[in-house]
């Protein structure tokens, strides 16, 4: 879809510590590698609320575990133009975590300083 801003809630859970979203289906724009991309490289993006960074690319198959900080959800941005095979949505499912005693947060990578 392009040209489309949206905003998409996620029914709160008070008692929840973490959220597992899982990526079932998922091509938000290209990235160079093919796989998943964070923040400048994406011109269409999914972008979890708590978070820094957005994510584009394709995921198919992930799971990125997050903390609950607040109102959860997720935001999409796309551009102009409309790639055919790199922008064909996306389809998730999530699920509150109530047991987060050693859990492994999600980590975006960071940039190797030179």
């Amino acid at each position: 879809m392009a040209d489309t801003s949206m905003d998409i809630c996620v029914a709160r859970d008070p008692t929840a510590c973490g959220i597992k979203y899982r990526m079932r289906t998922m091509g938000v724009g290209p990235t160079k590698g093919g796989g998943l991309g964070y923040g400048l490289v994406c011109d269409d993006f999914l972008k979890f609320r708590g978070e820094k960074t957005g994510i584009c690319g394709k995921g198919d198959g992930r799971e990125m575990v997050l903390p609950v900080k607040g109102p959860m959800g997720l935001s999409f941005r796309s551009d102009s133009s409309n790639i055919p095979g790199a922008d064909v949505g996306y389809r998730l499912e999530y699920e509150y975590l109530h047991e987060c005693g050693g859990l492994q947060f999600f980590k975006y990578p960071v940039t190797k300083q030179v």
